[in-house]
């Protein structure tokens, strides 16, 4: 009977650490990129495993609503060494006339929407080294995203490109290093 009342006391006096233990919470795993920034542009890493798990990204938001009125998103495949973009536009456009970015004297000439949906309509697109370099280049103070609305009416959605060059280098950086998920 003393050796159960010890063994129930040692149980008693343990349960505590136990239940601490127990109740300690787990890490939180999050599908929140983590997003540095750079001037007007965003990289953000997502935690999947990718083979372009970050990318840069700049939006233009309508102040009373938050709604993006458009974006612009580059990531980096480093196996390929090659860039892919998506410029979301909203819904109302010409479609056959696509869009053109313009940043200072360069000029993109007119890329094709590929899709819309509900949230706006959308280029997507392999683009080159001459292009990224072209677009370091640009100091901001004339670039935008040229569209035709429905009506034919020609916009000038907001662009820039301030802190465009400093996004990317850590785009590659951020990717080579995190590319599925190595």
């Amino acid at each position: 009977m003393k050796t159960a009342l010890v063994l129930a006391c040692a149980v008693l006096a343990a349960s505590p650490c136990i239940a601490a233990t127990a109740a300690a919470p787990a890490p939180v795993q999050t599908n929140e990129p983590q997003i540095q920034n750079f001037g007007d542009w965003d990289v953000r890493c997502f935690p999947v495993k990718s083979a372009s798990p970050c990318d840069a990204y700049f939006a233009t938001v309508r102040k009373q609503t938050g709604q993006r009125v458009s974006s612009v998103s580059i990531a980096y495949v480093p196996a390929q060494d090659r860039y892919v973009m998506q410029v979301a536009a909203p819904l109302g456009l010409s479609i056959p006339d696509g869009l053109v970015i313009k940043a200072g004297s360069f000029s993109t000439g007119k890329l094709q929407f590929r899709r819309c949906d509900q949230g706006g309509c959308y280029v997507e697109t392999e683009i080159d080294n001459k292009l990224i370099d072209s677009l370091k280049k640009a100091d901001g103070s004339e670039s935008n995203i040229g569209v035709v609305s429905a009506d034919g009416k020609t916009l000038a959605l907001p662009l820039s490109f301030k802190g465009f060059g400093d996004a990317i280098a850590d785009l590659i950086n951020q990717a080579r290093a995190r590319a599925n998920g190595s």
